[in-house]
């Protein structure tokens, strides 16, 4: 409560795609990069999706709000209609599979880095990926905060109050 979130799809802030351009900027990965506007920026480390948000203006979602933005009671409805098939990322919103707030691709195509750490200082990962069982989409995955892999992405939220610190405190798993 006293907090609202703006959930947007990967890249696309206010209806605006954010282009690779700032970010490659950003992240100094040069103009001769293979990534394509449309596909979801994978194989970044949870530091440089959170650099990449500040630098946006927003941020990583906590892991309670990617958690309210998936609905998982909808989840099969959800799960047929996402990139899980084992071939790589698809562009971003190729699979039909919408969020009740208009997000795609919170299920399959790239895993999203949360705010949230764990006691050990991994961070979460959200969603699961395009070479993961579907079950991951309700699973939870944390990972070192440097660790990369091509299928570790992120998705940006824009919180127009403070968000309680209890809600990016870290959270204990088994």
């Amino acid at each position: 409560e006293g907090y609202e979130l703006v959930v947007a799809s990967r890249f696309v802030s206010g209806g605006q795609q954010v282009g690779l351009a700032a970010h490659r900027r950003m992240l100094s990965l040069g103009a001769g990069s293979l990534l394509k506007v449309v596909f979801p920026v994978g194989g970044v480390s949870w530091y440089e999706a959170a650099a990449y948000a500040a630098f946006a203006g927003k941020s990583l979602p906590t892991f309670y709000h990617w958690y309210r933005a998936a609905d998982l009671r909808r989840f099969a409805d959800i799960l047929p209609l996402s990139n899980f098939d084992d071939r790589g990322p698809a562009p971003v919103g190729r699979y039909r599979g919408l969020g009740p707030f208009g997000t795609y691709d919170m299920a399959g195509n790239v895993k999203e880095w949360c705010w949230n750490a764990v006691p050990d200082s991994r961070r979460f990962l959200l969603g699961g990926a395009w070479d993961e069982g579907m079950y991951m989409f309700a699973d939870t995955d944390a990972r070192r905060p440097f660790e990369r892999a091509p299928e570790y992405g992120f998705r940006l939220a824009k919180y127009i109050h403070p968000v309680p610190e209890a809600v990016t405190a870290a959270i204990p798993i088994e």
